[in-house]
């Protein structure tokens, strides 16, 4: 589910960028979804590629779902990378490296 998101944030925001006269608001409607979500959903592309990669790579934990990035990434500025959510995915990184030692 947090692929799907990422993908779909990135779908988004080259279909902006692609149709020029295209809104947030007419991207919201053809999506059934709010113009808040889409604001929040276009924050996700500009995680760092590590990030990125870890999500496409499938490397988080259950508890580090799509409620909890899109909650995270809703408190981010839209145009650069947070901190924060580095440090959220360093967090889990070492609760797998945990997970694995004790297996």
């Amino acid at each position: 589910m947090v692929l799907r998101i990422v993908a779909r944030a990135h779908d988004i925001k080259g279909r902006l960028r692609q149709d020029t006269e295209l809104t947030v608001h007419d991207a919201a409607r053809e999506e059934l979804v709010t113009a808040a979500y889409i604001d929040t959903l276009l924050r996700l592309p500009w995680l760092a590629p590590d990030i990125t990669m870890a999500i496409v790579n499938g490397r988080q934990p259950q508890q580090r779902n799509a409620k909890t990035l899109m909650r995270k990434a809703s408190r981010l500025p839209a145009d650069r990378e947070d901190s924060n959510l580095r440090i959220w995915f360093q967090r889990f990184a070492f609760e797998m490296s945990t997970q694995f030692a004790l297996a």
